[in-house]
């Protein structure tokens, strides 16, 4: 479902979980750590086999329950881990917005083979040549790791044209917030 709100050139989209294609896979490793903490924090058992799309759900449920829905304003308790997991989570989601806000400071430094972007515009700016190079992007997260203030994301990514991308993106979190992140993508057809 399309999200008529607008940000300059990039229109702010969140798919339903049940309109995802991949929705039916079992949920992504981001994903069950971030369940996991939004369990652990609710004192609710975590499930270890849902799909993407019932993680998804679950997740926004629990996060409204532990009142985490305001994180972005407080951001600064978290780790780089539920930072990365949350920032997985809204991406797979397609809710730019949301992960810019919660999950991104707004002086952002981002270096990719297109250049140096900053803040939230140079995000969205990439975000946008990914969504043109790539249609309706389904992705995978081969390898998601975080420490300390780093973290870094093996992904692929399959297009609905059939373009396919891989890449790896590594990340500073600080305060709770992405403060600077590296992007390599590689993409064939």
């Amino acid at each position: 479902m399309a999200d008529d709100r607008r940000d300059g050139d990039v229109a702010t989209l969140r798919r339903h979980p049940e309109s995802w294609a991949t929705g039916d896979e079992p949920m992504t490793g981001p994903q069950a750590a971030y369940l996991r903490t939004l369990c652990r924090d609710a004192g609710i058992n975590f499930e270890e086999t849902l799909t993407k799309a019932e993680a998804s759900k679950r997740i926004d449920a629990l996060r409204r329950r532990t009142g985490r829905e305001e994180a972005p304003a407080l951001p600064e308790g978290r780790t780089a881990a539920e930072v990365l997991a949350d920032h997985l989570h809204r991406r797979e989601a397609g809710d730019l917005e949301a992960d810019l806000h919660t999950n991104y400071d707004e002086h952002v430094v981002v270096l990719a083979a297109s250049g140096v972007h900053y803040g939230h515009d140079g995000v969205r700016y990439l975000t946008l040549l990914l969504r043109e190079e790539l249609p309706e992007p389904r992705f995978t997260w081969r390898t998601a790791l975080a420490d300390g203030e780093t973290a870094l994301v093996e992904w692929a990514a399959r297009g609905a044209d059939e373009t396919e991308e891989e890449g790896v993106d590594s990340y500073v979190i600080r305060n709770g917030r992405i403060v600077a992140r590296t992007v390599h993508v590689r993409s064939w057809r």
